[in-house]
């Protein structure tokens, strides 16, 4: 009796191990999908500090903002690059990938802001870091915060007058800078006349 009872012993100590490794296994996948949350809430109130204070935040901060801000910029920069070498553009209303000729949004039904037509054919108006179109007394570029040489005006001073009424309000911008009160346009991620970003 004494070899049955040791096997019957076996056999539970093998069921109970089985069954502690399943429990750990299962508590182990609780820790991780935890984990996650707060990592991801640790992200949000980051970015939440950053869009609040991130001008006017502790300097412990300070160097980390500022590459943040610096990446923030380089990937606007990128994104830009692929959109030019897969010849498309984004609706302005719902963020639609549409080709550079479209004259309404395939998603929405938007119709596609002639801007971009003048941004074709004017080469000599942008940004000498990132090609981004630049308006008429701009001192830096709304996408990646470079300064703008005076030289990149040359023509623009002269056309931008004489638009007509219904171009130049859609030209007119949207935003007020926070740091020195400018008017900007809505994409724009940094003031054109103090290089705050937005």
């Amino acid at each position: 009796m004494g070899l049955l009872d040791d096997i019957s012993k076996t056999f539970i100590d093998v069921g109970q191990k089985g069954k502690d490794m399943s429990e750990v296994a299962r508590l182990n996948s609780l820790v991780t999908q935890t984990e996650n949350q707060i990592n991801d809430l640790y992200g949000q109130i980051g970015k939440r500090y950053v869009s609040i204070h991130g001008a006017d935040g502790e300097e412990e901060f300070a160097d980390m903002i500022k590459i943040l801000t610096e990446l923030e910029q380089q990937c606007v920069i990128y994104k830009k690059q692929i959109q030019d070498i897969k010849n498309i553009q984004c609706c302005e209303k719902c963020g639609a990938e549409l080709l550079r000729d479209s004259l309404y949004c395939s998603v929405c039904g938007h119709p596609v802001s002639k801007q971009k037509e003048r941004d074709a054919d004017d080469r000599s108006m942008r940004c000498s870091k990132c090609g981004t179109r630049l308006e008429a007394g701009m001192n830096f570029c709304t996408v990646c915060g470079t300064p703008v040489k005076r030289t990149e005006f040359s023509e623009a001073d002269e056309v931008l007058p004489d638009l007509p009424q219904m171009e130049r309000e859609e030209i007119n911008p949207h935003k007020v800078c926070p740091n020195c009160g400018a008017e900007q346009s809505d994409d724009a991620i940094f003031c054109t006349e103090c290089a705050t970003k937005l």
